[in-house]
């Protein structure tokens, strides 16, 4: 609970109002300094460059060579940090009058980091006195001394995690460093360029220094936060650098109006694409040019790159997926898959969706050049998948990166080792890391946030790791959601602002049923038409029971009984698991009393966008709820045998089987329905039953919705009704068997 003393203490202290202290504090930032920065620092409030460890030596080092008018090359990274901090090294030690030059190993060909080749490459045809490096380098204790032993002097920035032994030369690494900001690699470079040529020459790399901070996903508090926001600000006033003026433009997004989002979403995947595919010379061009012509055509070839690792990227998580159908959710806790034919330079993004859904910790691997494995992973907060590879470091051949992200590096004999051990390491780690949880800043009424919170919560920008936007809860929501349009979405209006719910459709009934709910959401602003709309952004509804019709419940189990068993039949393959437990309820009085039992357990009603590494007890399930994650699956109502038969592959259990009600069965009812739907298939519809049933009612069909489905799925299982190419509908003349349709029969038993 938020102290009411300290937050007007705070307020004063900061000049500012009582909702924009408490906010502060619900972020954990009581400290005034500490507030006032936050709310008012700019790019001016940078720490000092020479905080840091190695700086004053590096910039000691760099201005002997830089006197000498020696050859210095910068060897950087091929990922969007690496580049960004290419270009800022590269542009002011340009403008400084020195001799430079820049090497990016090709990812697919050399791998990450410094390698021998390469610097014998830069010895042979640049012949440098000295290499800087630039988002990496600082496990590369090998490779610094054999610089050094072609005659080379080297100086390593990086940022990411060191090893026990470091390399015998000056090193700048906000590691060293654990009480100042945790830079990324441009931010690293960016520090540096302003020990050397002072804030006047160098903070107008801020929007090439912001892209990157954003794109490698490092705390957006303190330093990072600052050059982030003066990024931006340099975007909206149309002063970036030609090459961050042509990828806005590219992606879509309007300059004036570019936030975070933008840049994370939009903007810095197409930087990291070049790398991820081919060669990331380009992007370090398009970031170094100021020939706005030249950027717009290299801003294209990064957008048709992007495109093309889109595709790739949805590829290899459409196949991890079809993996994790047979995978052990119960006793694994980090999901490890491989596949020798996924792209090296994409797999980890298709590891931060896969954590994203199942959030867990997740790394995908491929077979690189050499024959050995290669992977990328991500995690979760709590689980800092650095040290969960580093605690199997003896079956690894490489590996690097931080609590959020990391690749590695192993050869095929150890896989099984590694993955046990990493398995066995996760299982240790606290189980509540494993649960999602909601995040609520401040309880506040949709109705009270008027133009003063929205206002707040601007100061509050830009969100991004760390500093994500605030969440609201609104405990007694007055928001009357009606559907929009054909979509799975649904809207509310109110007089503050218009409140916008994706995909939950589903969640009408229950919504407009419950006694006690809650709505989490964001605050934004929706532009369209040249006007400017508040707008509430639900994150989660929260109901804390459920009052659903008798009606929806049995038009979802017939769903579910015609739906599932074809996604049930493609999971598992013979495989039993010891996974979490899965409670199925389509009865209200079953589902009440086993939640008064088990109140611990997580609740969903109708399917979830995410998996859970838990029990839950699912409320009307439909086809896309994930239920290969689960082991065990309990049954508290009857179900048509063949139902039954298609959950052989899970641990199967039946707790009371009660038996539900169904519509009274009549012939003449689905004949009517029948011609209703012959003349309907003439007009070449689509096989989507909730549109099928307003046509049908458009045309003279009598019958509510759980009937319609009952007859329809009848019909389907017989073959009257069959979906066609591009899912049309379409009608068989012919005569058919009741009896072919296991729910006909199911029903005639239970009426008989």
């Amino acid at each position: 609970m938020l102290n009411d003393n300290e937050i007007k203490n705070l307020a004063s202290a900061c000049k500012t109002d009582y909702f924009t202290a408490s906010l502060l504090m619900a972020r954990g930032i009581k400290d005034p300094e500490e507030a006032k920065l936050f709310l008012y620092g700019t790019i001016k409030d940078l720490t000092s460059p020479y905080a840091y460890k190695g700086m004053s030596e590096a910039v000691e080092k760099i201005k002997f060579y830089l006197n000498k008018n020696s050859k210095i090359v910068f060897y950087g990274d091929y990922d969007c940090d690496g580049t960004g901090a290419l270009a800022i090294l590269l542009r002011s030690f340009g403008e400084a009058g020195a001799d430079v030059d820049f090497y990016v190993p090709i990812r697919s060909e050399e791998g990450y980091g410094l390698n021998k080749e390469a610097i014998k490459k830069i010895k042979d045809e640049l012949s440098p006195a000295l290499i800087v490096t630039a988002d990496c380098g600082i496990t590369s204790c090998e490779e610094v001394e054999y610089a050094k032993a072609l005659g080379m002097d080297i100086i390593v920035t990086d940022h990411h995690r060191p090893g026990e032994i470091l390399p015998d030369c000056i090193a700048v690494n906000p590691c060293f460093n654990p009480e100042l900001t945790p830079l990324c690699g441009a931010g690293v470079a960016f520090f540096l360029a302003r020990a050397l040529f002072g804030d006047d020459s160098v903070l107008k790399y801020a929007d090439i220094c912001s892209v990157s901070t954003i794109a490698d996903i490092v705390p957006l508090v303190g330093d990072n936060r600052l050059i982030v926001k003066a990024g931006l600000e340099l975007i909206r006033k149309g002063a970036s650098h030609a090459g961050i003026k042509a990828l806005t433009e590219e992606s879509g997004v309007f300059y004036k109006r570019v936030t975070s989002y933008d840049i994370a979403f939009k903007i810095a995947p197409r930087i990291n694409a070049t790398g991820r595919l081919a060669q990331a010379h380009s992007a370090v061009n398009l970031l170094f040019t100021d020939d706005i012509t030249e950027a717009r055509f290299i801003a294209k070839e990064l957008s048709a790159q992007n495109s093309e690792r889109q595709e790739i990227g949805n590829k290899i998580f459409a196949e991890a997926s079809e993996m994790l159908k047979n995978y052990d959710f119960g006793r694994k806790k980090i999901i490890v898959l491989f596949n020798r034919n996924w792209a090296e330079g994409v797999i980890g993004i298709a590891a931060a969706r896969i954590t994203e859904y199942y959030y867990l910790p997740c790394i995908l691997l491929t077979e690189s050049k050499d024959g050995f494995m290669k992977g990328s992973a991500r995690s979760i907060q709590g689980a800092n998948i650095h040290d969960l590879i580093k605690s199997q470091e003896k079956y690894l051949r490489s590996f690097g990166g931080h609590a959020m992200a990391a690749g590695l590096s192993l050869s095929k004999e150890n896989f099984t080792k590694f993955f046990d051990g990493i398995s066995e390491e996760t299982s240790k780690l606290d189980h509540s890391i494993f649960e999602r949880k909601s995040r609520i800043d401040l309880y506040l009424t949709m109705k009270a946030a008027d133009e003063s919170v929205f206002a707040t919560v601007e100061k509050f920008q830009p969100f991004g790791y760390k500093n994500p936007a605030p969440v609201f809860c609104d405990d007694s929501p007055s928001a009357d959601f009606r559907p929009i349009g054909k979509s799975e979405h649904i809207k509310a209006s109110l007089s503050t602002g218009q409140v916008i719910s994706f995909g939950s459709k589903f969640l009408l009934p229950a919504y407009k049923s419950a006694q006690n709910r809650q709505i989490l959401y964001t605050l934004d602003k929706n532009y369209f038409n040249g006007k400017i709309e508040n707008q509430f952004k639900v994150k989660q509804i929260i109901l804390s029971e459920y009052h659903i019709s008798d009606d929806i419940l049995i038009s979802g189990y017939l769903d579910f009984c015609q739906k599932v068993p074809n996604k049930i039949i493609s999971m598992k393959k013979g495989k039993k698991s010891s996974g979490n437990n899965l409670h199925i309820f389509f009865d209200m009085d079953n589902f009440e009393n086993f939640i008064k039992k088990n109140p611990e357990i997580t609740r969903v009603y109708r399917h979830s966008d995410n998996a859970y590494a838990e029990d839950v007890a699912v409320l009307n399930p439909d086809a896309d709820f994930p239920y290969h994650c689960y082991g065990t699956v309990f049954f508290y109502e009857d179900y048509p045998e063949e139902v039954i038969r298609c959950f052989s592959d899970f641990n199967i259990r039946i707790e009371n089987n009660k038996k539900l009600s169904f519509p009274d069965f009549s012939i003449d009812n689905m004949r009517s329905l029948y011609l209703v739907l012959r003349k309907l298939s003439d007009m070449k519809i689509k096989y989507n039953t909730e549109e099928i049933f307003m046509l049908s009612t458009n045309n003279g069909c009598r019958l509510n919705y759980t009937e319609f489905l009952l007859y329809f799925y009848i019909m389907t299982q017989v073959g009257l009704i069959v979906k066609g190419n591009s899912d049309i509908l379409y009608i068989d003349h012919g005569k058919k068997d009741l009896s072919e349709s296991f729910l006909y029969r199911y029903i005639d038993g239970k009426r008989s």
